[in-house]
């Protein structure tokens, strides 16, 4: 089975080779991902300037959690901002993806925006694909 694969172009965001696909919407609030041994796609949107989306992700220790974030515009000037981890202090910011093994269980919280030195703040659409092993 091959992996899936996401395209974003054209305004539309296209699922390749999906096991089985749910869709969900990500409001102005934190977000909660519920995931076991599995993987999630979220198109969520971002305002320059505005309140940071932010998505919660429960997970044991030992669990390994990893996070990519594609923006809808090709160089689009966003990233995971910061990543709370339970029992440390905030991280970041981390680029397009972060991969992290769990030292404890709890909720690994992940904060989304621009990057500050990246230039021009982005306002626009964007996929988040977290995966839980």
């Amino acid at each position: 089975m091959r992996e899936p694969t996401i395209d974003i172009t054209n305004n539309a965001t296209v699922l390749e080779n999906p096991p089985s696909t749910d869709t969900v919407y990500a409001g102005k609030s934190d977000t909660l991902l519920l995931i076991n041994n599995g993987e999630v796609f979220v198109k969520g949107s971002i305002v320059a300037g505005k309140i940071s989306p932010l998505y919660t992700i429960p997970a044991w220790k030992g669990q390994r959690v990893m996070a990519y974030l594609s923006p809808e515009i090709k160089g689009g000037n966003i990233c995971i901002n910061q990543v709370d981890s339970p029992g440390s202090e905030p991280n970041g910011p981390y680029g397009d993806s972060v991969n992290l093994s769990m030292e404890s269980s709890g909720n690994l919280r992940l904060k989304i925006g621009g990057n500050l030195k990246g230039g021009q703040p982005y306002t626009g659409n964007f996929v988040l694909h977290v995966i839980v092993k």
